[in-house]
């Protein structure tokens, strides 16, 4: 008697699913693709002579209800372009997020809340995305690391596959059919749907996550000097078995030790290596900012440090910015905090070519030794908070969004940001904190986290902030435990 199973590919869109299904076409052999009702894609792979597998690809998740709880559950993290479902068991087997934009920095980022989403909840996440891509200006620009540096310290701490593969090359920037990804991508897929179902041995999807990881690996090695001054533990990175030991961490039963894949662990200022040291300097900033001044002084004395100091600035109209001011007022009044004065002045942006700018510091993130220097820093650039008094051990992770525009800091691509930098730089390989996790954010203010009665609201960028900050910094020296929701 035959057997059919029964798989949902539920998507951002039908074209998401039906590419999919496409792909695993290589792996599985196709049969036919039928319509539900005329629009819902059902396509028909033969595994056996007594196996075979349906897939329905329903797209757009909004147009779905209910969804199912795993998915509504998932899809509160950010939408991944597609979420294979097994009805049956109510199991999520993958996530799967593939992108033609152009990866440089902001692009590439603004997807990590998506896999940070899935792999909270240990659910296997791949990150599909052009290595090149054809920038605005006509030059070819190379994908950022940190995905790939966030998917394999996720992929340690939760003991689950995160992976990030590329497509394209050099000489043909955002073709999917040039590159190893898409194929290595739907291998590794077709076995995840194989062991699921039984028709594949679990032993199979370790040989092609170990290739997966040594290629994040490589190009992390390549690439890496081109983004930050350096990269802690890049000799464990390159030994040989290392791809092999983070792929047995994730698909083993057993209780492996990771913390012998102690990488990617950046520390205070004295455990940073010498010639890295000897060359810390202030980044400067594009708009003055009291706080940003005084943590450029803790660079200038070396009691903080930053990787590249390449943030830009990207110009806006006078018009908007005076739009957006006025609109943050209409916000500051309806949550007023004690001896806190909105100070946003359209004359303290100062001009460019092109409009006026926004930019504070020439750095995302700041690297701090110490939070009671971050607290000296910020009392003196905050005076309303001098009797503040908070005791950690632990240094700082200072991330900044100089956003005007009210809510956007809820969305792309600040948390994906914040998702990479917040567990790249504030988490070990096992999970722990290493660092006080703290956001800036000069031009915001706090009421947008809150609700008429004082509750955070619920949206995907608060979520992720109340799980990843532990404080976060607002327009005034507004200070907000993220934990207990307390206002200082």
């Amino acid at each position: 008697m035959e057997q059919e199973l029964n798989l949902e590919f539920w998507a951002d869109s039908f074209h998401e699913g039906f590419w999919a299904c496409e792909q695993l076409g290589k792996f599985f052999h196709f049969e036919r693709v039928s319509y539900e009702k005329g629009f819902i894609p059902v396509f028909a792979f033969r595994i056996s002579s007594k196996q075979s597998i349906k897939i329905t690809v329903l797209g757009s998740y909004k147009s779905w209800s209910p969804l199912p709880i795993p998915i509504s559950n998932l899809l509160e993290w950010g939408k991944p372009d597609l979420i294979a479902f097994d009805p049956a068991s109510s199991k999520i087997l993958f996530a799967l997020e593939e992108t033609a934009a152009v990866p440089t920095g902001n692009q590439a980022l603004q997807r990590c809340e998506r896999m940070y989403g899935s792999l909270r909840s240990r659910i296997p996440y791949w990150y599909l995305l052009g290595e090149f891509g054809l920038h605005v200006d006509g030059g070819i620009r190379r994908d950022s690391i940190w995905p790939s540096v966030m998917a394999l310290k996720l992929s340690c701490i939760q003991r689950s596959p995160c992976v990030v593969l590329h497509y394209s090359d050099v000489d043909h920037p955002e073709d999917y059919t040039f590159g190893n990804g898409v194929d290595s991508l739907f291998r590794a897929l077709a076995i995840q749907i194989g062991i699921h179902f039984g028709f594949e041995p679990q032993s199979k999807l370790a040989p092609i996550l170990t290739e997966q990881y040594q290629h994040m690996i490589n190009f992390i090695e390549s690439q890496g000097s081109h983004v930050v001054s350096f990269i802690p533990k890049m000799e464990l990175l390159k030994q040989p078995d290392t791809a092999k030991s983070i792929s047995e961490l994730v698909t083993s039963a057993e209780p492996l030790d990771n913390s012998l894949l102690d990488f990617f662990n950046w520390g205070t200022t004295d455990t940073i290596p010498r010639e890295i040291y000897s060359r810390i300097r202030p980044g400067g900033y594009i708009k003055k900012d009291s706080l940003i001044v005084r943590i450029e002084g803790l660079v200038k004395h070396k009691k903080a440090y930053t990787l590249s100091g390449k943030a830009g600035s990207k110009p806006q109209s006078k018009e908007k910015i005076n739009a957006w001011i006025k609109a943050q007022f209409v916000l500051f009044q309806t949550n007023r905090q004690p001896n806190v004065n909105f100070s946003l002045k359209l004359r303290d942006f100062p001009p460019s070519p092109t409009g006026l700018h926004i930019t504070t510091a020439k750095n995302v993130f700041y690297l701090i030794d110490s939070w009671q220097e971050f607290l000296v820093s910020l009392k003196s650039a905050y005076p309303r908070l001098r009797t503040l008094n908070l005791e950690f051990t632990e240094p700082v992770f200072l991330y900044i969004s100089n956003s005007l525009l009210p809510g956007r800091i809820f969305g792309d691509p600040f948390t994906g940001q914040l998702s990479a930098f917040s567990n790249i730089f504030a988490r070990n390989v096992v999970g722990q904190r290493t660092r006080i996790a703290v956001a800036y954010y000069p031009h915001q203010v706090h009421t947008q986290l809150f609700d008429s009665k004082g509750a955070f609201k619920k949206n995907k960028g608060i979520t992720i902030m109340r799980e990843l900050l532990d404080f976060a910094v607002f327009h005034g020296g507004v200070l907000v435990n993220l934990k207990n929701g307390s206002i200082i």
